[in-house]
């Protein structure tokens, strides 16, 4: 028990850790672009400097989002079991990495261009993925209130048979006739739930 609850304190340390170096990185790198390179001969290397510091935004940013998602699953690991916790840690994911995504924009186009550009990414990643956060935010409110159980007997909107598996989108639903169900965890929400007891 001790060691679980080690963990997050752990992946907390790390994240820091991270947050740290990649400051210290940052301007290390500014410090180059700024200072060093303008007075050698590879200057031309400073054409590309959106490219660099975008590349650079995307290596940290994926390293910070997966470290700071790890912390979050040890930390709702504490409270609740593995499911819910990786559920949260792969919403955690989708949501940093669509900011990195959005953030990209900015940095490539410039400062005014990158807000009307980032604007409008995140409006279309927004749409793009509503139906996808919908039902990952439908299966976490699932595992978190449990309304059904890995288990149990059921009968959703029609559907009978037992409860297989409950993922970030779909709930597995295996009927009395062997057939798999793969239901959307949106739809369970707004279904009349009935547990059957055998």
């Amino acid at each position: 028990m001790k060691a679980k609850l080690k963990k997050p304190g752990i992946a907390l340390a790390r994240f820091i850790g991270y947050v740290i170096t990649f400051i210290v990185l940052q301007a290390l790198l500014d410090f180059l672009l700024r200072d060093v390179i303008p007075g050698t001969r590879v200057k031309r290397i400073l054409d590309f400097e959106q490219y660099i510091r975008a590349t650079y935004i995307i290596l940290v940013g994926y390293v910070l989002v997966n470290s700071f998602a790890r912390f979050v699953y040890w930390s709702v690991r504490q409270k609740y079991g593995h499911a819910e916790a990786t559920m949260i840690q792969n919403l955690v994911k989708i949501i940093g990495l669509g900011s990195i995504l959005v953030g990209i924009t900015g940095t490539i186009s410039g400062e005014a261009t990158g807000i009307a550009i980032g604007g409008f990414m995140g409006m279309v990643i927004g749409f793009a993925s509503q139906q996808v956060l919908s039902q990952a935010l439908a299966g976490l409110f699932i595992l978190l209130t449990k309304p059904i159980r890995i288990g149990e007997q059921v009968n959703i909107g029609g559907i009978e048979g037992i409860v297989e598996n409950i993922t970030m989108l779909y709930t597995h639903i295996r009927q009395n006739d062997g057939h798999l169900v793969l239901m959307p965890n949106n739809k369970i929400l707004g279904q009349k739930i009935v547990k059957i007891h055998t």
